[in-house]
């Protein structure tokens, strides 16, 4: 199919800072949402426009602190927070829900970062030294072929956390929780019911509640037009720039 721009088959999600760059520096390792995903890989992480103020950046970075201060790590935070851009990438391991999190044996720690229905699995995480300018699109959508090229020029490994950074499959999984599936409707998932509203979200298993929320996904930056192509849905706001699939 012929494409004004190539879409490459790696996928792209769009946060808010602070969480964008928690994220690709490694110090964020769930990323939560409100709906599943069958994807795995690599993800891109796209920094939306909207510039994060002074206390939610301190908040946050407060709430990293004391998360890795459980096992004796101390995070080096980014020194700033740049919006409007491809920032980096994850590798995106698995797509649990929060009681799958929480049935599996894994440090206190971590437990502390699920503040959604579904919990997205973060690993191998790279930051880019030039971030690239552009805008972003709603839930996951295909990054352009010339734009993954350019991007992966500036990829460059965050400081770790501990000797050999982390690992999801440090820890062993339970049998049963390899046999669960996805909830058909994430809005009647548990997690609702057990922590509340996503809107005012509880952290994990301590239900200690945040003065803030722990994902960033970006629902500013909403299109004028979406176009079906095939059997995907892609964003865009004018014909002259559709992303295609070749």
């Amino acid at each position: 199919m012929a494409a004004l721009e190539a879409a490459s088959h790696e996928l792209c999600i769009s946060l808010h800072q602070p969480w964008a760059s928690l994220l690709v520096y490694g110090i964020k390792r769930i990323e939560g949402r409100d709906w599943p995903s069958k994807y795995r890989g690599r993800l891109w992480i796209h920094a939306t426009s909207r510039r994060p103020d002074a206390q939610t950046v301190q908040e946050l970075e407060d709430f990293y602190r004391k998360v890795h201060d459980m096992d004796g790590h101390k995070p080096e935070f980014p020194a700033k927070y740049p919006t409007g851009a491809l920032i980096g990438c994850v590798s995106l391991v698995d797509v649990l829900t929060a009681e799958q999190v929480e049935a599996w044996q894994l440090p206190a720690s971590v437990k502390e970062e699920v503040g959604s229905p579904f919990a997205f699995l973060c690993e191998d995480t790279r930051i880019m030294t030039a971030p690239i300018c552009m805008r972003g699109w709603p839930r996951l959508w295909p990054l352009p072929a010339e734009t993954v090229r350019r991007a992966e020029l500036f990829l460059l490994t965050p400081p770790q956390l501990g000797c050999k950074g982390f690992r999801w499959s440090a820890f062993e999984r339970p049998k049963d929780l390899l046999q669960q599936d996805l909830p058909v409707n994430p809005a009647r998932n548990r997690f609702k019911e057990r922590y509340g509203s996503p809107l005012q979200i509880q952290s994990g298993h301590r239900k200690s509640l945040l003065p803030h929320v722990l994902d960033g996904e970006g629902t500013l930056e909403a299109p004028k037009k979406r176009l079906k192509i095939g059997e995907r849905i892609l964003w865009n706001v004018d014909d002259a720039k559709r992303i295609t699939f070749t």
